[in-house]
């Protein structure tokens, strides 16, 4: 069983990308699946962060399922 982690917020220049980072380099976190969900009012944003998160993730061999959403409800589900 995983867990689902939700950065709400995601899209910002300071919070997601630390954010993001941190969440892959923690081993405590990935001993399990990891869906790692970026939600953000702001869509522009979304895609670099998704892609940040795709590379960092891909960098540190962690196998992370990556969703970006606008939608608050979608972002928590689950």
């Amino acid at each position: 069983m995983g867990i689902k982690i939700a950065l709400i917020g995601a899209g910002s220049v300071s919070f997601g990308p630390v954010t993001i980072r941190d969440v892959c380099l923690s081993d405590a976190l990935n001993a399990t699946e990891i869906e790692l969900a970026l939600m953000d009012i702001v869509a522009e944003h979304l895609p670099a962060r998704e892609k940040y998160a795709q590379s960092v993730a891909k960098q540190l061999g962690r196998r992370v399922r990556i969703a970006a959403t606008t939608n608050l409800d979608e972002a928590l589900r689950g």
